[in-house]
């Protein structure tokens, strides 16, 4: 049976869509509330404006990301190894959570960043009982570290601002306080 060039060509190709689809990484990642569960490649995708301040950083990251043909890559925290998907993950999340509080505002999605989000990555990757192999040929299994993960506060960020009383107006209030209360605690006793 002879067969056309160009029925051999689509079968070759099916074949490699096939065999791409197939080599897709499965990692489900559980981020809770109205978001619940999301593949890796929607994990950077959030619902959120602020995802418009990271489009560097995240675009990036979801490079390396639909790169990655198996959970042993998209769990790959080496922040040495260029096809590692954590640390541009976490960079994507530091430039999202920056944003929010440049912002001053609250996520509107929780994979924006959140820690919590990276967490619930971390823990994704931890579960999916993934198995490396050694460079002396012996396997075990993936573990990736909490500090693999960790999101830190922008340069620009002051911190929580505390309105403290100087000595003067402490002595004042404490003052007027001690005469309000004994006046009640008279009003009180005299009833």
């Amino acid at each position: 049976m002879v067969r056309s060039p160009l029925s051999c060509f689509l079968v070759a190709f099916f074949a490699l869509l096939v065999g791409r689809v197939a080599a897709q990484a499965s990692l489900t990642i559980n981020v809770g509330l109205s978001t619940g569960n999301v593949t890796a490649a929607d994990f950077l995708k959030p619902n959120d404006p602020v995802l418009g301040d990271c489009t560097q950083e995240c675009t990036a990251a979801e490079s390396v990301i639909s790169a990655c043909t198996n959970n042993a890559c998209l769990c790959n925290a080496n922040a040495t190894d260029a096809t590692a998907a954590i640390p541009p993950i976490v960079k994507c999340e530091q430039c999202m959570f920056n944003a929010l509080i440049t912002r001053n505002t609250v996520p509107q999605d929780p994979r924006a960043g959140q820690s919590s989000a990276l967490s619930a990555y971390l823990a994704a990757c931890n579960t999916a009982n993934i198995t490396v192999t050694a460079a002396d040929g012996t396997p075990s299994t993936l573990t990736v570290a909490a500090a693999a993960a960790v999101l830190t506060s922008p340069p620009n960020w002051d911190g929580p601002f505390g309105q403290g009383l100087n000595t003067g107006t402490t002595v004042i209030t404490v003052i007027a306080a001690t005469i309000l209360g004994g006046g009640l605690i008279g009003v009180l006793v005299t009833m």
